[in-house]
């Protein structure tokens, strides 16, 4: 019954598992924070939250919404705070820990789900070339910087380029969300909820496959170029999107997910949770944005880089635009391509 529940994009509950737990010590840390977790999900503040950020994304603010980003503070929870040694109980342990404290310390308007969500094991292959990545380590083997040696340095070398394929391992989600069912769920429902959290950007991947310097300069010297890479990663992606659909993979995200740059999907106009028939790229919301654009002019994004990305947009419900990067100079562009 789980399998066919999750394979229409419902989340299917989960209730026994493998007796592979954490140690008895770690186990009741766990078991703890789960409870602690319940507890301020279940605060009447949440469902008022919930409200306000719906007003908010049905366009009748009722207040400005705050949610602060406590994941991007190092050491908001430290490594010497964990106790399991374990790295899937530790990773655990971390993610309960932030939430709790995040939901107790801050005050803000971080709406906590009333259940630990698990999202379908995905694993793809890649592109066809190497995208190698040189890391940069502080002291304390933390990543501070990186670089990329790009593969693609000549526009004959898209040719390179192959269409993904993606499997997803069922087994291994099962047996996930059954561990931690198992240490607790009778505290804090454990279900597969689908994925939920999608990113449409496309210049992302294109900044790792041709370097900055490929990317200001081909929109010059060889546009056919740029259109080439785009396509290929438009299709790219909408063939990621309909595997996910196809295998029954989506979760809702009009809920508790963050669906753009910190803010949560909270809205009428789509299913907070999975309707009968199933999650359907068109009751979800996609998060595009292009911020490795922004030394482009609005006219040549206009013409090489948006409608790819306005093509990627098309089978969802709602669209969240943008992260870091200004959109004054090609806001009406945008809007008219991605209505």
């Amino acid at each position: 019954m789980a399998r066919r529940a999750a394979e229409r994009g419902k989340p299917a509950a989960v209730r026994g598992a493998p007796p592979n737990g954490p140690q008895s010590s770690e186990r009741e840390r766990i078991r703890s924070l789960a409870a602690r977790y319940a507890e301020l999900a279940a605060d009447p503040v949440m469902q008022e939250r919930r409200r306000l950020w719906t007003a908010l994304k049905d366009l009748h603010p009722v207040r400005p919404m705050v949610l602060f980003e406590t994941w991007t503070l190092e050491d908001y929870v430290t490594e010497a705070e964990l106790i399991c040694e374990d790295p899937f109980w530790r990773n655990v342990e971390r993610h309960l820990l932030w939430s709790t404290r995040h939901a107790g310390e801050v005050g803000d308007d971080l709406v906590l789900p009333p259940e630990w969500r698990v999202g379908w094991r995905v694993e793809g292959c890649g592109y066809g070339v190497e995208i190698t990545a040189r890391h940069a380590e502080d002291v304390q083997g933390g990543h501070v910087g990186y670089s990329f040696d790009h593969p693609l340095r000549d526009p004959a070398d898209l040719e390179r380029l192959r269409p993904r394929t993606w499997r997803v391992d069922r087994d291994a989600t099962r047996e996930t969300a059954g561990r931690l069912a198992d240490c607790f769920g009778d505290l804090l429902p454990v279900v597969i909820h689908g994925t939920t959290a999608l990113h449409g950007g496309l210049t992302g991947d294109l900044f790792r496959l041709i370097g900055n310097d490929r990317l200001l300069l081909w929109p010059y010297d060889c546009p056919d170029a740029i259109r080439r890479a785009m396509a290929y990663l438009r299709d790219d992606r909408v063939a990621y999107y309909r595997f996910l659909e196809t295998e029954g993979l989506l979760g809702a995200n009009a809920n508790e997910t963050l669906v753009g740059s910190g803010s949560p999907g909270f809205c009428s106009s789509l299913p907070g949770a999975a309707p009968p028939e199933g999650v359907r790229l068109q009751h979800l919301w996609l998060w595009m944005e292009s911020q490795e654009t922004v030394g482009i002019s609005p006219r040549m994004f206009e013409e090489l880089f948006l409608p790819s990305m306005a093509d990627v947009c098309r089978p969802f419900g709602l669209i969240y635009y943008g992260c870091c990067e200004p959109v004054h100079d090609r806001f009406e562009r945008i809007v008219q391509a991605i209505p």
